[in-house]
């Protein structure tokens, strides 16, 4: 058995792979399977944005990339089960429902700070309501975990119009799952656009012979 859990071991997904990382927190978990239940079409997308590119951009596959359907049963934690997927990811898309998961937000910083020197793709999904703990005002925490979203969510779109900070599309917000999956399917199809079309070689001219 091969027990070898190094990085250059996780995770087995092919170098021409177009890698959507998905970030969310545990009580999210509903809406990042909304966000997955998008693959296949997203897969249709992709094929034909990859067909109009003339197949030559680096990337044969689109792979969107979870915790739970990829990596929750793997051993070697966090470092070294996500941070290869940070590094290859392309696209990022975090939603965000009642609170801010430590990691989850180091996650959105590690590929917001690759953002400076890279082309990437970020999304930031924030609930339209606050919870519905915090309408029946049963718990400081979920008040204290709310306004932590609050400030995140305006930590970022601050960042997004001062000059040179890492690129966050500006943040959407969602109503419920199904909200989410219209507007989630929308950004991420300009995403995979953007990165087809910026990886893509430039068309080499043709030459044509001239005769007298």
């Amino acid at each position: 058995m091969n027990t070898d859990t190094s990085p250059a071991s996780y995770p087995d997904i092919p170098d021409d792979a177009l890698v959507i990382f998905i970030g969310h927190s545990d009580d999210a978990n509903e809406e990042a399977q909304a966000v997955l239940s998008l693959e296949s079409k997203l897969e249709r997308t992709f094929r034909e944005y990859l067909a109009l590119s003339g197949g030559d951009c680096g990337f044969q596959s689109l792979w969107l990339w979870e915790w739970n359907k990829d990596a929750s049963s793997r051993p070697g934690g966090q470092q070294t089960v996500v941070a290869p997927v940070l590094s290859q990811a392309k696209i990022g898309l975090f939603v965000l429902k009642e609170r801010i998961g430590a990691v989850t937000w180091d996650e959105l910083e590690t590929m917001r700070e690759r953002s400076k020197t890279e082309h990437l793709q970020l999304l930031a999904f924030f609930p339209e309501e606050p919870p519905k703990s915090l309408k029946l005002g049963t718990s400081k925490k979920d008040a204290s975990q709310w306004l932590e979203v609050l400030t995140k969510r305006d930590e970022l779109s601050g960042n997004w119009v001062n000059p040179g900070a890492a690129s966050v599309t500006p943040l959407e917000q969602y109503r419920d799952c199904e909200h989410l999956k219209t507007i989630a399917f929308e950004r991420l199809s300009k995403a995979i656009h953007a990165v087809l079309c910026e990886q893509s070689k430039p068309l080499k001219r043709r030459k044509y012979s001239h005769f007298s």
